[in-house]
């Protein structure tokens, strides 16, 4: 038994990450490096379904670059056109002067506008169905003008170039619409991509390795082999599963992403299988759906999805006020997958809870910045 299984009010059944799925333990970095590509594919089978890892041609059909002195940045706009009319629009700052920094990339709600300040009026609204928000900004599932820097401290620009990083974004609904119908016009339904055994997580993750490929083959200004993925909330999910089957990238940081994200299943404590699988039926595989109020049945739980990233540096964060994402549970994965990134050689996974709700605060930020000094 692990010595954190009583943290997890639960008395059975939570999965030893140091135990291979032929119940061995693991006591090499070899072993563990050859029970990974199971462990993968149990997450594939029973959570998130199966991403595409094969190559995808895609073109540059159009960059602008456009300097901003008065936040010491170069912007990038940038359309990568893919097969079957799928096109991923991604907005990028680097710092002015600077060649081959490391960046974090982070896949957006309602459009790279929301991202922009409200001054940058030549990125284009986001004009496809995007997520709801109050206000204003989102009106019938459709981004306004008034989304123009709505959600700019998600990636604040000004900070990040300022501490020597990039910023690249792209907007979830460029890949798929976040809705349940949205894999009808994807790149899922169009290129005949398992649709049955996949869900939107996964397509999104496939996005941010897309981008990933063009910074390797196209951007000069961003070193691709210290590239950070980060999200929040449902993208916090997202940037795991993409660093989880993708190695290139450098680093993950997940932002308050609750259950499906860094938090335990088995704790059923906030959100749980039940709920998120009738309310977001899309976001993963159909069969995750059988475990609801089963979780002790899941192969899997998410200290696991933490170790699949290991040796990289791994960043979870919570709220304190997020009862909804369990912020006790998703503290615990990162205890429970610690013994992986010691076998490993990796530094301890990074947490941090700060007072406060669901969201992205500049304290966030802020140790988002500094894990990233002392490991990227």
């Amino acid at each position: 038994m692990l010595d954190g299984m009583k943290e997890t009010e639960q008395n059975t059944a939570i999965p030893d990450p140091m135990v291979d799925v032929s119940g061995s333990r693991i006591t090499t970095p070899a072993e563990w490096l050859a029970n990974r590509p199971s462990l993968l594919a149990m997450f594939e089978s029973h959570v998130y379904g199966k991403t595409p890892q094969r190559e995808w041609p895609f073109e540059v059909v159009d960059s602008t670059v456009r300097e901003l002195p008065e936040i010491g940045a170069s912007r990038r706009l940038v359309k990568l056109k893919f097969e079957f009319n799928t096109a991923i629009d991604v907005l990028q700052y680097t710092p002015l002067g600077k060649r081959a920094v490391p960046a974090f990339a982070m896949v957006n709600f309602i459009g790279n506008q929301s991202i922009a300040s409200a001054h940058e009026t030549d990125e284009p609204v986001q004009a496809r169905r995007v997520i709801s928000y109050p206000g204003d900004a989102v009106v019938d599932g459709r981004a306004t003008q008034a989304s123009r820097g709505f959600r700019s401290h998600y990636l604040p620009v000004k900070e990040i170039v300022a501490r020597g990083y990039g910023a690249v974004t792209f907007c979830c609904a460029d890949v798929e619409e976040d809705v349940p119908d949205g894999h009808l016009t994807s790149l899922r339904t169009n290129s005949n991509w398992e649709i049955g055994r996949s869900g939107a997580i996964g397509a999104w993750a496939w996005g941010l390795s897309r981008v990933l490929d063009y910074i390797e083959r196209h951007e000069p200004l961003i070193d691709a082999k210290r590239v950070a993925a980060m999200g929040h909330s449902r993208m916090g999910k997202t940037a795991l599963w993409a660093c989880a089957q993708d190695t290139r990238f450098a680093m993950a940081i997940s932002n308050e992403s609750g259950q499906g994200g860094a938090a335990i299943h088995r704790r059923r404590v906030g959100e749980t299988i039940e709920h998120i699988t009738r309310v977001f039926p899309h976001w993963f595989c159909p069969a995750h759906r059988a475990f609801d109020r089963r979780e002790d049945e899941l192969p899997v739980d998410q200290h696991q999805l933490l170790a699949l990233i290991a040796p990289r540096p791994t960043y979870v964060a919570s709220a304190a006020g997020d009862l909804w994402a369990d912020p006790e549970g998703e503290r615990l994965s990162t205890v429970l997958a610690g013994p992986v990134f010691d076998l490993l050689g990796g530094p301890s996974v990074g947490y941090h809870v700060r007072p406060g709700a669901h969201h992205v605060e500049a304290v966030d930020w802020e140790n988002f910045l500094n894990f990233a000094d002392r490991n990227l």
